[in-house]
C-alpha cells in the first residue's frame, strides 16, 4: 500500500496526519522540529485561515498556529489508526 505524501499547508481542516519530515536546515525548520514536528508525530489540522495564510494544528497536547510558508516545510502522510493508537494525541 502506497503512502500518500502531502504538505501540511495543503491539508484540509479536521484531518489527521503523521509527520514524515521537516524540510531544510535553517532557523525555521529547526524551530519546527524543536516544537515537536518530528517524524512519527501525529497531528490534527484544526482550522485554516480564510485565505490560507495560516493553519492551526494540534499535536503533543498543545495547539500551534503556523504561517503557510512554515507549514509548506512539513511533509505528512495520512495518519492511520495504528499511528493514532501510538499516542499521537491529535
Amino acid at each position: 500500500m502506497a503512502t500518500t505524501v502531502r504538505l501540511l499547508c495543503d491539508a484540509d481542516a479536521d484531518t489527521d496526519g503523521e509527520v514524515l519530515t521537516v524540510v531544510g536546515d535553517g532557523r525555521v525548520p529547526s524551530r519546527l522540529r524543536e516544537l515537536g514536528l518530528t517524524p512519527g508525530t501525529v497531528l490534527r489540522v484544526l482550522r485554516r485561515a480564510p485565505l490560507g495564510a495560516a493553519i492551526v494544528i494540534h499535536l503533543r497536547g498543545f495547539t500551534l498556529a503556523l504561517r503557510r510558508d512554515e507549514a509548506a516545510l512539513v511533509r505528512l502522510s495520512a495518519a492511520t489508526a495504528a499511528a493514532s493508537a501510538r499516542g499521537g494525541d491529535a
